[in-house]
């Protein structure tokens, strides 16, 4: 099954990545059994100091546990124990100033086991100034306001073609999310990157857009080999009215997320910018489990799939879950928006009651969809037959075909 995406702030001219501190710790047994999913976050760079992306435990060099990292990547030396973020980034100052465009670190402490310096756009090359790429990574991967698993990993990477192109390239990377876009129709460079990156068996996510329309001619929302995310209320599970659309998922905005302004702060962080990484998010907890059941602690897509161990039954019958299975089944048991109007809040319209699909693809994704998905999986449960939307996203899907050439 094949999926479609874009995202909501409009494209973020030139975005950053950040990098991390201290010396690696040894080499943890614990850490070498246990099995990851990594999401690279393709945005406008990232607060490392705030508390949701803290993990003390994690101090050991990400090549010792994450399969085909690159053991030369340094550490950058943040003071993660400050007061506050003002005196957390004037002591860092050298830091992030000796961190050079293009360089991969890792910041021990954290969830977040990649950073790539970018150009300098603000006071520090990497850290978020704009609050954006903050949020993002919050809702994909967050300790706090996010999943709160110890088996997501975060990357950070600047959110632009050139970031997404990297993302592709990196064999231990799983997911891509993406909240930008580039309001430029019709150009290759974004759609080039995702395709090698799915081509490869990752899975890429893009938010919709705000603005009310179909933007299958913008290289982020166009392919059908994306994940095309719309938004939901996470309130009253009703449709964003401003979402853009098809989309093959919708994903819930509007909630808490971390704040690029404190150590521990929070902001409101809405649209489909915050939908998409809540669906890769999801995405991510569903293959996360999938590994650690099946006992494959390889990152990153290998063995012909996402995650691989015995033969079994559901799509785990040839001991292979691939890209397309795994959409699958978290698609397939997405619910639909609620067709129920929310008097209090003029941003969402219900779900029309006949065809959600038509805007809402599959429906929302979320706990439930975990849940299911893995039901699917592992055959405990059959295919939920969808086949109104299934047939509704083959027809835009051919569509988008026209224009972007053959999926993956």
């Amino acid at each position: 099954m094949r999926t479609t995406g874009r995202s909501a702030a409009a494209s973020i001219a030139a975005l950053l990545t950040v990098l991390s501190f201290a010396p690696a710790g040894a080499r943890p047994a614990r850490l070498q059994k246990q099995s990851f999913t990594v999401i690279a976050v393709v945005d406008s760079g990232i607060n490392p100091y705030h508390l949701d992306f803290r993990r003390p435990d994690l101090t050991a060099h990400p090549a010792t546990y994450v399969t085909g990292y690159p053991n030369s990547t340094r550490a950058l030396d943040l003071h993660l124990g400050a007061r506050d973020l003002a005196s957390a980034r004037q002591a860092d100052a050298e830091e992030w100033a000796r961190l050079a465009e293009g360089e991969l670190r890792w910041i021990p402490g954290t969830n977040i086991i990649g950073i790539v310096g970018i150009q300098n756009i603000g006071e520090s090359a990497g850290f978020d100034e704009f609050g954006h790429g903050t949020g993002v990574a919050s809702v994909a991967a967050g300790m706090r306001h996010g999943p709160g698993r110890e088996d997501i990993l975060l990357v950070s990477v600047e959110g632009t073609d050139r970031g997404l192109a990297w993302a592709a390239e990196q064999p231990w990377i799983d997911i891509i999310t993406n909240s930008w876009s580039v309001l430029t129709p019709v150009l290759d460079e974004t759609a080039e990157a995702s395709h090698r990156a799915v081509e490869s068996g990752k899975i890429v996510c893009f938010a919709s857009g705000n603005l009310h329309a179909p933007l299958i001619f913008l290289e982020g929302q166009g392919p059908s080999w994306h994940v095309n995310v719309g938004a939901a209320s996470s309130k009253s599970r009703t449709e964003r009215w401003y979402t853009g659309y098809p989309n093959d998922v919708l994903g819930l905005s509007g909630f808490d997320a971390a704040s690029n302004t404190s150590i521990d702060g929070t902001r409101e962080f809405g649209g489909t910018s915050a939908a998409a990484p809540w669906v890769c998010s999801h995405i991510a907890q569903t293959l996360a489990t999938a590994r650690r059941n099946l006992g494959d602690t390889r990152e990153g897509p290998h063995g012909g799939g996402l995650a691989a161990g015995r033969k079994g039954r559901g799509y785990l019958d040839d001991g292979v879950l691939d890209r397309l299975e795994l959409e699958d089944a978290v698609q397939s048991t997405a619910v639909p928006a609620s067709s129920e109007p929310d008097p209090d809040d003029p941003n969402t319209v219900p779900a029309l009651p006949v065809a959600p699909y038509l805007r809402g693809g599959y429906g929302i994704v979320d706990g439930d969809t975990i849940r299911d998905g893995l039901k699917v999986i592992f055959g405990k449960m059959p295919r939920p037959e969808r086949e109104m939307e299934g047939a509704w996203i083959a027809a835009t899907d051919a569509l988008r075909d026209r224009i972007w050439g053959d999926p993956p």
